[in-house]
């Protein structure tokens, strides 16, 4: 092992006066020789760091400004200072083999630069020879002892470290997998950033997914963050697609612009779930002290929110399968009642308008045979009379018809069917309503029914729950080929999410299954005070047949 005094005794013991001259006056050619030996040296990560970096470029100057340090006795700090150039080496994931080509490089460069120095001496007593070789070459040894030995040291007990931090991964995946509640997850997300890192996690939840605009639409879990540090971060543009963190100054970087062995102050690390959906945002800190996060740390946490995201989807399908499971209970459960409430109200229609026209004619039918042979002018006016009564009879009879299946889209088509069924909407109310639609749309019997028994259904709970005073209906085709029906009114609004008592749900959920066994979407946006918008998707292509309708 090499010690400071070692070395001290081996600069006193020769010409330092000569090797100073010589030193202070070339070191500038050695810096030039280096870096022109370094350019041409086979690229690593750490040769493109000394030769492409401003910064690296600096620490080689440092290196020989502190190898003259050493020539003049201040060999203590020079070796110190290797020493933390090791460790930092060491974090920043660097090979030894590639350090030690520095100093072999460096060797080499010194070389050069005596042989220039040596063919251009008058004086033979200032030729620099052997000895003086050995001198610069064993402080260079000693450098690069110093710095060996700092790096294997930093380096097994990163390994030491890095294996642990895998053990609690793996022990935080065990925990997690089995868990399908998502404010579970939410709550072992800080408790595992802890584990790892021995650092704060705050895990920032989206209120709506479909929204990442922050700090508006977070719930924070976990330690709470300065509100200015959150708002400078949350304002990046755009704000989430890569992984960011604040340095030591104060500024926003991406993961990439960032030095790894820098200490920094901020991480904000975003959370998607196998879908790509953004559902949330991971921030890592120190309670506002710096701390330092290496590239392996690094990459553990891009592992540890890909884990996260993957169980966090589980979580969000296995509620949405438990919510499945429980509106298919309930349509099951209230099916039996549906249909006796859809039996009671065509008998109560039978009753109201077939019953009471039928009684009608009937009584008529046997005035008219009374008086047939009594009173001409009176039976003509009777039989007048009864007929209206036939008419109206047919007429109230295809509509009861027309409501169990509406011929008309066949008859008419549907953009017909939308505009007849909106104005006999319009003839029951005062609301203003709007409805823009292509001249002609074709589609097969099943989709035409299905959209004009939303929008039947859609208008008779606008009018009957909303009090609104405006509604907008409008059928058309998007830029994907699919057609889009979307009904909204600015009405007092309501919680879809919020489960329903009776039968008052069911009718979001039949229109739901309806559109669904048909390869579309349904989706219903609503808030108290702010009215609803209905929006139905359905595909114009037949998938299984590869028909267009």
């Amino acid at each position: 092992m090499f010690t400071g005094e070692e070395i001290k005794k081996i600069i006193e013991s020769a010409n330092s006066v000569k090797l100073l001259k010589f030193y202070s006056a070339y070191k500038d050619q050695i810096y030039e020789v280096q870096h022109k030996l370094l350019s041409t040296s086979p690229p690593t990560a750490y040769v493109n760091y000394l030769v492409h970096d401003p910064e690296g470029r600096e620490r080689i100057k440092f290196f020989i400004d502190s190898i003259e340090a050493a020539l003049k006795g201040n060999v203590d700090v020079f070796f110190n200072d290797q020493q933390q150039i090791g460790y930092i080496r060491a974090l920043e994931g660097h090979s030894l083999e590639d350090i030690l080509g520095f100093t072999l490089n460096m060797k080499e460069a010194l070389w050069v630069v005596i042989q220039r120095y040596n063919a251009q001496v008058k004086n033979s007593a200032d030729i620099f020879d052997v000895n003086d070789t050995y001198v610069i070459h064993k402080v260079l040894d000693c450098s690069y002892f110093w710095l060996a030995l700092s790096f294997i040291k930093t380096r097994d007990e990163i390994i030491a470290r890095n294996k642990d931090q895998l053990y609690k991964l793996q022990h935080y995946a065990a925990k997690v997998v089995s868990i399908f509640k998502e404010e579970k997850i939410y709550a072992h997300i800080s408790r595992g950033i802890s584990e790892l890192y021995g650092l704060q996690g705050t895990f920032a939840v989206l209120a709506n997914p479909d929204n990442e605009e922050l700090p508006e639409n977070i719930k924070l879990i976990g330690w709470q963050i300065p509100p200015d540090l959150l708002k400078k971060v949350c304002t990046q543009k755009p704000p989430y697609f890569k992984s960011l963190i604040v340095d030591g100054d104060g500024k926003t970087k991406t993961f990439e612009q960032g030095n790894s062995h820098k200490p920094i102050k901020f991480i904000c690390q975003p959370v998607r779930d196998s879908d790509k959906t953004l559902r949330g945002v991971l921030f890592i800190h120190n309670k506002g002290s710096l701390f330092e996060f290496s590239k392996f740390d690094r990459d553990l946490l891009n592992q540890f929110c890909y884990f996260t995201g993957a169980v966090l989807s589980n979580s969000i399908m296995a509620t949405k399968l438990v919510e499945k499971k429980e509106e298919l209970s309930d349509l099951a459960g209230n099916l039996i009642s549906l249909q006796e409430f859809e039996r009671k109200e065509l008998a109560a229609d039978i009753h109201d308008t077939l019953t009471q026209a039928l009684t009608g004619m009937g009584y008529k039918a046997l005035l008219c045979q009374e008086i047939m042979h009594k009173d001409l002018n009176r039976l003509d006016k009777e039989l007048d009379e009864l007929i209206t009564l036939i008419n109206t009879g047919l007429q109230e009879s295809r509509q009861i018809i027309s409501n169990l299946r509406p011929y008309m889209l066949d008859d008419i088509g549907i953009i017909a069917a939308f505009k007849k069924l909106i104005n006999s909407f319009k003839d029951g109310t005062d609301m203003e309503l709007i409805f823009s639609a292509p001249d002609k749309i074709h589609l097969n019997s099943d989709k035409s029914i299905a959209l004009f028994r939303i929008l039947q259904e859609s208008l008779r709970n606008i009018k009957k729950h909303s009090h609104a005073t405006k509604v907008r209906v409008s059928l058309d085709v998007n830029t994907k080929g699919g057609l889009c029906l979307q009904i909204q009114d600015n009405g007092r609004g309501f919680r879809p999410w919020q489960k329903k008592k009776a039968t008052s749900g069911m009718g979001l959920l039949i229109m739901r299954e309806r559109i669904e066994e048909l390869n579309g979407k349904f989706d219903v946006h609503s808030r108290p005070a702010e009215g609803c918008k209905i929006s139905v998707t359905l595909p114009l292509r037949d998938r299984s047949r590869n028909v267009r309708y």
